[in-house]
Parts: structure tokens; sequence; C-alpha cells
């Protein structure tokens, strides 16, 4: 099984993104797919938190990869990856990191699962128009801190300094736009993602109503 996690900052289309490969018939994770933890006396976004979001992340991929019986071609597309809870735990998120690159492996080792991360990646005035624009249509999403200039600066320069194993621009909508994740062989995606898959898999968001695109290519 195949998971490719979108990220990015607010703004930067995930969502859309993910609902464009829904509708071209890929099996899709949003960002409901784990709810945020909750303890008495502890707030959200430390390392405690979303350390226990990771955990139950990846527990609910186990899941999902034994419902599907080990197949190894399915594909998953996921609103968000753990990385996110090293950039929203705040100044020891970093402590983070190490820890989930060596689960991704451990997971990839234990059943076969590859996980993927994809920053999209959109011009710094676009993005800040989209989200005044998302604003006008969910004003409570100034409660997070939206509203703020500098707070999407310091956000999104947080993704753009973050080592991913894909970096795609998002600033033009990405309908039709292959992206490919391949093995290292085929210097597609950079090396220190060793991977066990043996082709390229190309996977292409449509239109709403269209057919599915994806294609494997011998290395």
């Amino acid at each position: 099984m195949i998971v490719i996690c979108l990220e990015g900052c607010h703004g930067c289309g995930k969502s859309t993104l993910s609902t464009l490969f829904s509708s071209s018939g890929y099996k899709t994770l949003d960002e409901a797919f784990m709810d945020m933890p909750t303890l008495r006396g502890m707030r959200n976004q430390t390392v405690l938190m979303e350390s226990i979001w990771v955990g139950n992340w990846f527990q609910r991929l186990f899941e999902l990869g034994e419902s599907e019986g080990g197949d190894e071609e399915e594909v998953y597309i996921a609103d968000r990856s753990p990385f996110s809870a090293v950039c929203y735990a705040g100044e020891k998120g970093g402590l983070m990191e190490p820890v989930i690159r060596a689960q991704i492996e451990e997971v990839r080792e234990a059943s076969g699962i590859e996980v993927y991360s994809v920053h999209l990646k959109v011009e710094e005035e676009t993005l800040w128009g989209r989200i005044q624009e998302r604003l006008k249509r969910e004003p409570g999403r100034c409660g997070l801190g939206e509203g703020s200039r500098g707070h999407m600066d310091k956000i999104n320069g947080w993704y753009e300094g973050f080592d991913w194993d894909l970096t795609v621009d998002n600033t033009a909508p990405l309908v039709g736009t292959p992206l490919m994740i391949s093995s290292p062989s085929t210097a597609c995606m950079t090396e220190k993602y060793p991977t066990s898959i043996s082709s390229p898999h190309l996977i292409t968001p449509s239109p709403p109503n269209t057919e599915p695109t994806s294609s494997k290519e011998p290395t």
C-alpha cells in the first residue's frame, strides 16, 4: 500500500487537490482521518499531544493496510502527514522529526506500507490571496491565527525549509499534472528515502467526472 501525503501551509490547496483525487477515483484520507486527542489540563500543539496523534495515525494506517489485504498496488492520498506535528508542536517539535522518519521506515519494513510526503509550494502573494478568500467563507479560521500575514509567513517558511520527499508548485492548479513517486535509481526522488518500489508510480489528479489516471512504467 502506498500513502502519498499532501503537505503545505494552510491555503496551499491540500484539501482541494485531495478532493480532485477523490473525484478521480482515488481513496483519500482527509484531516479527520485521525482526530487530535484531548487530555485534561494539556493544551494542544505540544510534543506530547502531537506524539499521541502521530502514534494513532500510524496505528490507523496499519489497520487500513490489513483491510486492504496487503495490496501493494493500492494508493491512498492523505491530507497532511505525521510531519505536520513537527511544525505544530512548537519550539520542541524538531525532536519529533528523526522519530517520525524512523517510524516510517519501521512501518515500511513491518508491513510494506510506503509513506511519502509531497509539499505543495505556492507563491507567497498567491497563497495570501487564497487565505483571504477562504477567510471570507470561513471567518472562524481567524481564531487559528490564519488572518495574520506574519503567521502565514512563519508557517510557510517552515514548510519551505523542511526536507520533503517531493516538492511541486501548486501556484497554478495541478489538475492533469502527474506526481511521480519512484525508486531512487530513477533520480526522480531524493536518495535519502530508499524504497522497495521497483517502478515509478504516476498519479494524476483529474477534473471531476473524469476517469482516474494511474500508470506504472519500467525503470
